[in-house]
C-alpha cells in the first residue's frame, strides 16, 4: 500500500517526489496524470521515500530537544542542561547546572540564547586554538564566529579562522577535532591525502571523531529555537 501523499498538479512533463521538511510526501505531476500511474511510481519507489521520511523524523525530533522555555532543555558542551525563566534579568546566565532565560520585556529567548554561545564559543576557541597551533607551530591571523549552520569551521586563504557558534554545543573530544581540522587548513588548503595526514599526525583517533561529529550534526542541524509559544 503506497504511503499518503499531497498531490500538487502543474503544467510539468514528469512526476516529481519530495519528501518536506515536516516528513510529508508532496508528488508534483502533470496536469492530466492518473492516480494509478502516481501509486505505482510510489510503489516503485518506496524505499526512497521511507528513508527520507525517516530521516526528516530524526530531524524533527532533533529540534524539538533544545527547548527555551521554564522546563525545557539546552545542550551546551555536550550535556544536557535544565532551562528556568528570569523574569528579572535580560540576558542568558549558566551557572553550571542549569540556563536561565530573560523571559521579560521584549526579549526574545532565541536571540539571546545565540548571542550567549557565541560569546562562549568566542572565548573557548580564542583558548583551544592558541594551545593548539602553538603546540602544531602554526600561526593565524584571527578568530571569528557566526552563524553559519552549513558547516563547523573553515580556514581562510589570509590565515583567518572561521567557526560556527554550534561549536559551543560540542563535547570536548569533537571541539577540539573542529579545532585541529581548521589549524591543518593552515598548511594544506584542501582536503587532500596530505591535509588528513597532517590531521592524523595531531589525532590519530580523528577518524573516529570525524565520525561522531557527522552522527551528531544530522541530530543538532538547523536547531530550532523552541519558545514554548506553540505549546
Amino acid at each position: 500500500m503506497p504511503p499518503s501523499y499531497t498531490v500538487v498538479r502543474t503544467r510539468r512533463k514528469t512526476i516529481c517526489l519530495r519528501v518536506l521538511e515536516d516528513g510529508t510526501l508532496q508528488v508534483r505531476a502533470p496536469l492530466r496524470t492518473s492516480a494509478k500511474a502516481i501509486e505505482a511510481l510510489l510503489t516503485q519507489h518506496a524505499s526512497w521515500i521511507e528513508e527520507r521520511q525517516q530521516a526528516a523524523a530524526v530531524r524533527n525530533a532533533a529540534r524539538e530537544q533544545v527547548c527555551l522555555y521554564p522546563g525545557g532543555r539546552m545542550l551546551y558542551r555536550g550535556t544536557w542542561y535544565p532551562v528556568a525563566g528570569s523574569f528579572d534579568g535580560r540576558q542568558v546566565t549558566f551557572d553550571g547546572t542549569v540556563f536561565s532565560l530573560p523571559l521579560a520585556g521584549q526579549e526574545q529567548p532565541g536571540p539571546a540564547m545565540e548571542a550567549w554561545l557565541k560569546n562562549q564559543a568566542k572565548a573557548l576557541l580564542q583558548k583551544r586554538c592558541a594551545e593548539q597551533a602553538a603546540e602544531m607551530g602554526v600561526s593565524y591571523r584571527q578568530i571569528k564566529v557566526g552563524s553559519a549552520a552549513a558547516r563547523w569551521g573553515s580556514c581562510s586563504s589570509k590565515g583567518n579562522l572561521n567557526f560556527s557558534y554550534r561549536v559551543a554545543l560540542l563535547p570536548e573530544a569533537l571541539f577540539d577535532y573542529v579545532v585541529v581540522h581548521e589549524l591543518c587548513h593552515l598548511r594544506q588548503m584542501n582536503h587532500s591525502p596530505a591535509f588528513w595526514a597532517l590531521v592524523e599526525a595531531q589525532m590519530p583517533d580523528y577518524k573516529e571523531r570525524r565520525k561522531k561529529l557527522a552522527d551528531l550534526t544530522k541530530e543538532i542541524d538547523f536547531i530550532h529555537w523552541n519558545t514554548g509559544k506553540d505549546r
